[in-house]
């Protein structure tokens, strides 16, 4: 089961949102579905990495995530979470599908809330912009745009 990056270009810029409590939500992941987090570093050399459970950020706690099997795959953020780390997360997103019969197209959608549950929206909401066109998860591989895009998200803090 091959593990491909679901937005390695994405860039999240937060709308002033305070991360201490937040949830990043990974939606529309079906039963056959894995989300995960590769280790990977940052532009400027901080490494991430993620044990299952928690998500490190420069050796510092950002949050825990779900085991992003067959359902929504969630990362509630504490304290040590910035947009930098953020960033670097979302950049390291995994998909793999562990079915011999996958649905054709997958789509898979970011979503922020708040700690108090609500879905940000409006102009304080977190903008998740794609360098590249969001790529389709296609049975038997996977299918990119070949150049960049200009076309705004899926609605406030989606891609």
């Amino acid at each position: 089961m091959a593990k491909i990056r679901i937005a390695p270009v994405v860039a999240f810029r937060s709308g002033g949102l305070p991360f201490d409590g937040a949830v990043l939500w990974v939606r529309g992941v079906l039963p056959e579905d894995r989300i995960g987090i590769a280790a990977t570093v940052s532009p400027d050399g901080t490494q991430m990495t993620w044990d299952g459970t928690n998500v490190l950020f420069g050796g510092t706690l950002i949050g825990t995530a779900s085991d992003g099997q067959g359902e929504a795959f969630l990362v509630p953020f504490g304290p040590g979470a910035t947009e930098g780390a953020i960033d670097t997360l979302l950049q390291a997103l995994t998909y793999a599908n562990a079915s011999d019969t996958q649905t054709a197209i997958r789509r898979l959608s970011f979503e922020m809330t708040t700690a108090d549950g609500t879905t940000l929206n409006g102009p304080q909401a977190p903008r998740f912009v794609a360098a590249w066109s969001p790529l389709d998860l296609v049975a038997g591989g996977i299918r990119r745009a070949s150049a960049p895009t200009d076309q705004p998200p899926e609605g406030p803090g989606r891609i």
